[in-house]
């Protein structure tokens, strides 16, 4: 979902987001791309439930959006959980407030993820972080050393492409969990010339297959190994 302006009649920007989860509604998307957007929130997860209805988003790419508010929030009068896995949420604009917002009543997971946004605070309101890389860990609560404060380096920002560098943290950062990435590669690819943190899994959108910078290339002809790395 790219390129969308929440505004009125008259251009002007309003309180709505660009996916609005209302009351009794759930929302579950894996390999969500949310890229380019106007709007007050990019997901605005709100009403007066009395029962829990959840909102999971997995492999998913934030990137590259304009708020007024916070990119995700839930704001429900009843029980509801937001978990996000394996998601990456990077280089949005913010006027105002944090990456996340949940109220005293949501639970909010975050697990397998990257949150680059200097200068903004992850959460507010708290959450559960396990295998995290954030410019800000104090709003987050974690066991051990599951999250680390740290920016990631990605192949090209300027063109859009977030997949990680192979230097980059976050590469062979978290257990092997199974399954694939955003663009339906093999998750827990493990890069010998990479130490595991914790292990093979690169936590964010996408996983590294190799240490040559054509691997996640898809115009790519030749990948032979004399790339730069």
């Amino acid at each position: 979902m790219s390129g969308n302006v929440v505004e009125d009649a008259n251009n002007q920007p309003t309180d709505g987001a660009v996916i609005l989860v209302g009351s009794r509604s759930h929302f579950v998307a894996n390999r969500l791309i949310l890229r380019g957007n106007a709007a007050a929130y990019a997901i605005n997860v709100l009403g007066d439930d009395d029962v829990s209805n959840d909102t999971e988003l997995a492999n998913c790419l934030i990137v590259d959006n304009h708020t007024r508010h916070e990119l995700v929030g839930v704001r429900r009068s009843g029980p509801t959980i937001l978990s996000m896995d394996g998601c990456t949420l990077a280089h949005n604009t913010i006027d105002n407030g944090y990456v996340l917002y949940r109220n005293g009543i949501s639970g909010l997971f975050l697990t397998d993820s990257i949150i680059d946004m200097p200068g903004v605070q992850t959460v507010d309101g708290g959450a559960s972080a396990h295998y995290v890389l954030s410019n800000d860990t104090s709003t987050l609560r974690a066991t051990a050393n599951l999250v680390v404060q740290g920016e990631p380096s990605f192949v090209n920002v300027a063109v859009g492409d977030y997949h990680l560098l192979p230097s980059s943290l976050g590469v062979d950062f978290a257990p092997a969990a199974g399954g694939t990435d955003l663009d339906r590669l093999p998750r827990d690819v493990d890069l010998p010339q990479v130490p595991n943190f914790y292990g093979p899994r690169d936590i964010g959108a996408y996983e590294r297959q190799s240490a040559f910078l054509c691997d996640n290339n898809r115009d790519a002809i030749f990948c032979d190994g004399f790339e730069a790395m």
